[in-house]
């Protein structure tokens, strides 16, 4: 097949239609049309399975990260409170 460039847009040829010639399963001769499709039901219900446990782990991870920032921010206040608030000097 040969290459074409169209520089200009005036001369772009008309398509009516357009053939592919893909064929399904030539990346992996040795399966049945049958048995790719299989294979491939197969991966995507494994990849919804994994995403779901990647959001799940996300959501829990961020849960924990919240729940520090929390504790520390707690922890800041009381020290804040206990030893008075940074900047003012004592007694004055």
């Amino acid at each position: 097949m040969r290459a074409v460039l169209f520089l200009d847009r005036r001369r772009l040829p008309k398509v009516a239609f357009i053939v592919t010639t893909l064929k399904e399963h030539t990346m992996y001769p040795h399966f049945t049309p049958a048995e790719y499709a299989r294979l491939t039901d197969a991966a995507k219900r494994q990849a919804h399975v994994l995403r779901e446990q990647a959001i799940s782990d996300f959501w829990r991870q961020a849960g924990i990260a919240a729940r520090s920032t929390l504790r520390s921010a707690s922890r800041w206040g009381r020290s804040l409170a206990r030893h008075g608030q940074p900047g003012k000097q004592q007694g004055a």
